[in-house]
């Protein structure tokens, strides 16, 4: 029902309201005009008020409408839905992307499950303020495209969406690579993870 989200302190805004559509229909009769015109007024008014009524009523599912529409526009921005939970919608590519910020810098993330670690690209490294001349990269990896060595790291700060994490251990590839991943490391730092409907959805501990 539109009028059941009406609470008792809503009345006396209500009780204003008709107040001014009586008062304003008074002045409009006591300007001279028909009742005709009278009646096509109040008609206007009483729809434009039940609209604002309609509005409110159901403000929240308009809310939750604009980040739905946001997040087809722009998929790899995670939202945040009414339960506190992180959303992601899948690409063109059909793969999850996440925007992310590690030292308060931006950096795109692809959501690979075969991954081990949260993996930077060394472009990316260097963007968040890492010396690559300082690290070591003894640690093989065994990627789809082949073997490849990496270099272990700390980074002071990660964020996505509502979620924050303090010195969590990364690792550089040495080899090019065109988009950093997230990992299974990255992906286990939430209460839970799930793929449904198309979205990567994320619970924050």
């Amino acid at each position: 029902m539109i009028f059941s989200n009406f609470s008792q302190q809503d009345l006396p805004s209500l009780i204003a309201s008709i107040l001014i559509l009586v008062f304003m229909i008074s002045r409009l009769a006591g300007g001279g005009m028909t009742f005709s015109k009278i009646a096509k007024y109040t008609i206007i008014w009483g729809l434009f008020g039940l609209l604002i009524i309609i509005i409110y009523s159901y403000r929240f599912d308009f809310i939750d409408l604009k980040q739905r529409i946001f997040r087809e526009l722009n998929p790899s921005k995670p939202s945040i839905d009414k339960e506190n939970k992180i959303i992601i919608n899948i690409s063109q590519d059909q793969h999850f992307y996440i925007q992310a910020k590690i030292n308060q810098k931006d950096i795109l993330f692809l959501v690979d499950t075969g991954a081990s670690d949260i993996t930077l690209a060394k472009e990316d490294a260097k963007k968040v303020g890492i010396n690559l001349n300082k690290l070591t990269f003894n640690r093989l990896y065994q990627t789809a495209n082949g073997k490849s060595w990496g270099a272990n790291t700390i980074v002071e700060e990660l964020n996505i969406a509502n979620s924050s994490f303090k010195n969590v251990n990364i690792s550089i590839n040495q080899n090019q690579m065109g988009t950093s991943l997230f990992g299974m490391s990255g992906l286990r730092k939430f209460k839970k993870y799930e793929f449904y409907n198309d979205k990567l959805i994320l619970t924050p501990n």
